[in-house]
């Protein structure tokens, strides 16, 4: 061989094992050396299927994948498949230098401001974001690792995200952290568009949120707030509760004023019923709604008096919306099941 291909084996396989998507990013040691179009990203995605670059025989599965011609520091890789995610990932040093690259980020990260701090320390370099955690093990990597990227211009998310209203951008610790030294550090480039903002944190399976945080990109965070409170206030409210409720498009807007920080404790409840269960996500079809609580620190904010939250709303009909607030150890502060159409 080359030296510049990577051989995929499985053995005993057979052609289910090959369903899916394999994912494969290359990160070159320096950025400079990618297509122009992949720079903001910082890495060359290479993701391909089964049937372009493998063949099955005598029971095994061989892929043989050839990497750019250029000095490749580590790889990702993995296997996803349609409704049921991440099969698998990896990650594997090329040039011996994938721990030093964590090394340098820690250093260059310490020496600022965290742009946010929670279960972990959240710093930008850039366009990366640097994630630490110290002391740490491996049991405070668990779950996935949660991530949207809120553009300035919605019309700068890629086509298929611009009725969510953000670039998910959410990973798993293998792909794109390592731990040394009693540290845990993470790095993730954001797109390539100017960000007013991000929402980020870490969920664990039957257990939730651990931790979420958001953090002001261009300093357009409160301006956008305050733009959502006055496109709010021109409108009737779908819903008055313990918070007045507007929809702006597939944006829910909720307000509350006067509004002090008390009044945002415990977790908020919001439930979107669609027309169609078949729009639901597999894994909420047997729930019959999609579930999306959450928390204020990753979704609103207070200014001048006022707490105001915005929520987008999933992209497909929605009949109606269950919405609320609630605090651990006690009952709900109010509740309401809002029709949104037919």
């Amino acid at each position: 061989m080359d030296g510049k291909t990577l051989i995929y084996i499985k053995e005993p396989c057979a052609a289910e094992d090959a369903d899916g998507r394999f994912l494969l990013s290359a990160f070159p040691v320096s950025a400079d050396d990618l297509p122009p179009e992949f720079r903001g990203l910082g890495h060359h995605p290479l993701n391909f299927g089964f049937d372009a670059y493998g063949a099955i025989f005598d029971g095994k599965c061989v892929m043989l994948r050839t990497l750019p011609d250029y000095p490749i520091a580590w790889i990702e890789t993995g296997q996803w498949v349609e409704d049921g995610g991440d099969l698998w990932s990896a990650s594997a040093d090329m040039e011996g230098s994938r721990l030093d690259a964590y090394r340098q980020a820690y250093e260059t990260a310490r020496a600022h401001e965290p742009i946010a701090e929670s279960g972990f320390d959240v710093y930008l370099d850039g366009d990366t974001l640097i994630y630490i955690k110290e002391p740490c093990a491996a049991a405070d990597t668990d779950g996935r690792f949660l991530l949207s990227a809120f553009p300035v211009s919605p019309d700068d998310l890629p086509p298929e995200f611009r009725g969510l209203g953000h670039h998910p951008l959410n990973f798993g610790f293998d792909a794109y952290g390592a731990i040394f030294d009693g540290k845990c550090v993470m790095l993730r480039t954001l797109p390539d568009y100017p960000i007013a903002w991000i929402e980020t944190g870490q969920w664990i399976e039957d257990g939730g949120d651990l931790w979420s945080a958001s953090a002001d990109m261009e300093g357009s965070r409160l301006d956008a707030y305050r733009q959502a409170h006055e496109t709010a206030r021109a409108s009737e409210p779908i819903a008055e509760s313990g918070f007045d409720v507007y929809l702006n498009g597939d944006t829910l807007i909720y307000v509350k004023e006067p509004c002090a920080a008390a009044d945002t404790d415990g977790r908020f409840l919001l439930s979107a019923f669609p027309v169609s269960a078949d729009d639901l996500p597999p894994e909420f079809r047997g729930l019959g709604h999609h579930p999306l609580n959450f928390g204020f620190d990753a979704y609103g904010a207070i200014f001048d008096g006022k707490c105001v939250i915005m929520r987008t709303l999933p992209d497909y009909p929605i009949a109606a919306i269950e919405t609320g607030q609630w605090v651990p150890g006690g009952d709900r502060l109010w509740t309401n099941r809002i029709p949104i159409g037919e």
